[in-house]
């Protein structure tokens, strides 16, 4: 099935980070995978979409100081992966 690597960049490079799984599609329709013990992240479709519509899911990464300074944009950052329907006409 089709994946996409992620690699996160945190300075320090030992500051905590986690991701938010923001539509619930781990575990519905997508795994997400840590490359051992790396910064390095798979998130991986676990099938087909035969549901007739098109599914997204929004993944928010933020660092462990976020909620102290939420004004930072350097702290959070997003991404969306869209399943494509396979049985979009």
């Amino acid at each position: 099935m089709g994946q996409i690597q992620k690699t996160v960049v945190v300075t320090p490079a030992d500051d905590n980070y986690q991701w938010e799984d923001v539509n619930g599609a781990v575990g519905n329709w997508l795994t997400l995978t840590q490359d051992g013990s790396t910064d390095t992240w798979t998130f991986a479709t676990i099938g087909p979409n035969n549901t007739g519509q098109n599914r997204t899911a929004l993944f928010r990464l933020v660092h462990s100081t976020y909620s102290t300074y939420p004004g930072d944009p350097g702290l959070k950052d997003e991404f969306t992966i869209t399943q494509l329907s396979a049985n979009a006409n």
